[in-house]
């Protein structure tokens, strides 16, 4: 009796909850579309229901409240029969309640539409009186305002980026809502056609009945769905337009402040004010935090002798020596980026001095470049110190990972153990947000810095001519002063470099002068001496001049010569490895000077090589031959190698010509004319006389040599002479009727009979030629 009692009970309370959700939308299929009756009479997401009606969220919230009632009686009427409830009912119960939070996010972003509206119109209205009458803001405007503003206007603009990408994902967020729309009208399709297609089955019909009824509720879902999609997608489109009328907004204020605002001494007494507060509150925090250091390092230390003298492995005390140990940790990074943010408020303190004068226009040109070389090595060193943070936080974060895992792991008997992972994970979020404060702190001062910049490099836009020289002057000093090493305290710079260089290359130029006028001087002068003594004084001259010269510029430019004993040892390391053939050609340069076994215009000859000295310089000397060509030769040639010097002693040269006569020639008579030669030629020696040889009997000839002395400075001279010399002979000899002879060879043939021979005239002879060739 009693389970039929709540078989009725149950029927009564689904029949009622049928009838409230007929309620439901009523369904379109004329197009294939499912439209809400509620949004039909409705102008999409704006649309909103009468007031004598009760509004959507509190319909589906009655509703919501039966399926919940009807749930209940069902779970009850299933224990007591050991039966399950339907799963209809719950999914049911579900799907209302998701509906209940789509409506009620509609109704909070139309409310949010709403008041981005007014705010829209209130800033479009400041905007015009703005541009029309200017800041509202009592004259005479503050630099701090001023400031405040574009500091407002930078981070506006910094943000319009994720503005536009937030209206762009609010965008296909409608379209992936429509997508999600069809998908379920699709599906309610389909079981609204499995329904009527199975109707006449019994079994079956309460089943497709609530599969149509739960797809219908999927469909209202995804219909509200949408319009809240819509609905933040209008609501973000009209924030991105806030956005841009703001920015619009900044912009007019700035236009109009920076017209007439001046930096005046109250305004940079009053952030002088604000700094003082700033520093008084971070000592503050700074004591604070020394004073919690001492008391962790003891609370460590305590529980640390605790963990040490314990006589059992005791999780419980490891984890808290840990948590105690991070605290002391937490606590010393807290100490030192108070200290660091300290010493930043005091830069920031001299930047809004160094910004006072840039401003007030009373900062010279060199201030203006130190100051903007200082800012910018200022934000290289911000920029990395926020990477370090970031690293940090990173790291941090990473920590936190690794005690949630721990946590999870450890049993639910270590209470305590969990206790103190809890106290780890509470001081590493302290410790990240301590690295967050020190990032924004960072940022402040970059800002501010970045600020000086500009306004230097606005000034320097409208410098004059004599301010570009001055920071020409500027930069070329600190060039100057650039210091490459330090000897005994005495720095070495760029500019004594420079100025040392350049006096010893006017050292080089008058050493080269004074060298070649003492030269000329010695040759034309009272002293008469010979150039090749003048050329030795000359050269050894001009290296003592250099050296003095060098010297003298190494005084004047405050080089200590003590610098030389390290350099001295580099030096000689160097001279007897890479340089030591350049060293070998110097000295034997020296040496060729003082001992002088060449002069300048000596007839030397080396090896094949004949020609004049024309000069011996340090490292080589230049040897001119008989066809004009110089021939740069090394110094340690002419002391390692035999040289012949033709013209030591004096330019006395014996030499000789060679000739041969045929046989059967007047031998006395030739010889007397060879010497008759020699003798008549105007500058050939008669002291020694010349004499004639007769030296071989050849195999073609009878060889004579007439030997005679000449003086010379060349080898052309000497072979001018021998040629001379060799014109007459020919010429003696025709009119002696005496044959030069010439190379000749006797032919005999040894035959056991005779040779014919044939005299052959014309064609004859060709055609033999021919025969004998065949």
């Amino acid at each position: 009796m009693q389970g039929w009692i709540r078989l009725i009970l149950f029927w009564a309370i689904a029949t009622s909850s049928n009838a409230l959700l007929a309620q439901l939308p009523i369904l379109n299929h004329a197009n294939g579309d499912v439209t809400p009756t509620s949004q039909a009479n409705s102008t999409g997401a704006e649309a909103n229901l009468p007031t004598s009606m009760p509004t959507k969220r509190e319909e589906v919230a009655e509703k919501l409240r039966v399926a919940q009632r009807t749930l209940e009686t069902a779970k009850e009427a299933s224990e007591q029969g050991n039966t399950k409830p339907p799963e209809r009912l719950k999914r049911e119960v579900e799907l209302l309640k998701q509906l209940e939070g789509t409506v009620a996010q509609l109704e909070v972003n139309k409310t949010e539409f709403n008041d981005l509206q007014t705010r829209l119109s209130d800033l479009v209205s400041q905007l015009e009186a703005v541009r029309a009458n200017g800041p509202p803001e009592e004259r005479p405007y503050s630099f701090l305002m001023l400031d405040h503003l574009r500091d407002d206007l930078a981070f506006r603009q910094t943000r319009t980026e994720a503005v536009d990408v937030a209206t762009t994902s609010a965008v296909e967020g409608v379209t992936r809502a429509k997508e999600a729309l069809e998908a379920k009208q699709q599906s309610y399709r389909r079981a609204k056609e499995t329904e009527q297609t199975n109707s006449a089955q019994e079994d079956k019909k309460a089943e497709l009945a609530n599969a149509t009824k739960l797809a219908e509720i999927d469909v209202r879902i995804a219909t509200e769905m949408l319009a809240v999609r819509k609905q933040e997608r209008d609501n973000q489109q009209l924030a991105n337009e806030l956005h841009k009328r703001h920015i619009e907004l900044l912009e007019e204020k700035v236009k109009w402040i920076a017209r007439s605002v001046v930096f005046s001494e109250q305004d940079l007494r009053d952030q002088m004010i604000e700094i003082d507060k700033q520093e008084e509150d971070l000592k503050s925090e700074l004591l604070l935090a020394e004073s919690n250091l001492e008391y962790s390092k003891s609370e460590w230390s305590r529980v640390r002798q605790q963990l040490d003298t314990s006589m059992e492995k005791n999780a419980e005390l490891a984890e808290q020596v840990e948590a105690k140990q991070l605290r002391r940790n937490f606590y010393q990074t807290q100490v030192s980026l108070l200290n660091t943010r300290l010493s930043r408020r005091r830069a920031n303190r001299e930047i809004w001095q160094r910004r006072y004068q840039v401003i007030r226009e009373e900062a010279d040109t060199e201030e203006l470049i130190k100051w903007s070389a200082d800012a910018h090595k200022q934000l290289d060193q911000l920029e990395r110190e926020k990477r370090v943070e970031q690293m940090r936080i990173d790291e941090l974060r990473q920590d936190l990972v690794r005690l949630d895992k721990e946590s999870q792991t450890t049993g639910d008997d270590a209470g305590q153990v969990r206790h103190w992972i809890q106290e780890q994970r509470e001081t590493l979020s302290q410790l990240i947000q301590t690295h967050d404060a020190n990032i924004v702190s960072i940022e402040a001062s970059r800002r501010l810095s970045e600020k000086l910049v500009a306004e230097i490099e606005g000034d320097v836009m409208s410098w004059s001519f004599g301010d570009w020289v001055d920071g020409l002057w500027y930069y070329t000093n600190e060039a100057r002063n650039i210091e490459l090493m330090t000897v005994d305290d005495h720095p070495l710079t760029l500019g004594k470099v420079i100025f040392g260089v350049l006096l010893v290359f006017f050292g080089f130029v008058v050493a080269r002068m004074l060298s070649r006028t003492l030269g000329h001087r010695l040759q034309s002068g009272r002293v008469r001496m010979n150039e090749s003594g003048a050329a030795a004084i000359q050269s050894l001259s001009f290296y003592v001049f250099l050296v003095c010269f060098t010297l003298i510029a190494l005084r004047f430019v405050n080089v200590p010569l003590t610098m030389f004993t390290f350099l001295g040892g580099a030096i000689a390391i160097g001279v007897g490895f890479g340089s030591q053939n350049v060293l070998n050609n110097f000295i034997s340069g020296l040496i060729l000077l003082a001992e002088r076994p060449i002069k300048v215009g000596d007839l030397i000859q080396i090896d094949q090589l004949f020609g004049n000295i024309e000069h011996i310089g340090a490292r080589s000397t230049i040897v001119r031959t008989g066809n004009n060509l110089d021939i740069i030769v090394p110094n340690s040639t002419f002391l390692e190698n035999n040289v012949v010097n033709l013209t030591r002693g004096d330019d006395k040269l014996r030499t000789h010509v060679s000739v041969g006569i045929a046989y059967g020639s007047a031998t006395r008579e030739a010889a007397k004319l060879m010497k008759q030669a020699a003798v008549e030629h105007g500058r050939i020696l008669n002291s020694p006389e010349p004499f004639v040889w007769f030296t071989d009997f050849g195999d073609n000839s009878l060889n004579f040599e007439v030997h005679f002395w000449v003086k010379v400075r060349s080898i052309a001279d000497r072979t001018r002479i021998e040629s001379d010399v060799r014109y007459r002979i020919d010429q003696f000899f025709r009119d002696a009727g005496i044959t030069i002879a010439f190379p000749q060879r006797d032919i005999h043939f040894n035959a056991s009979r005779p040779i014919p021979i044939q005299l052959l005239q014309g064609d004859q002879s060709f055609d033999a030629r021919n025969a004998g060739a065949a």
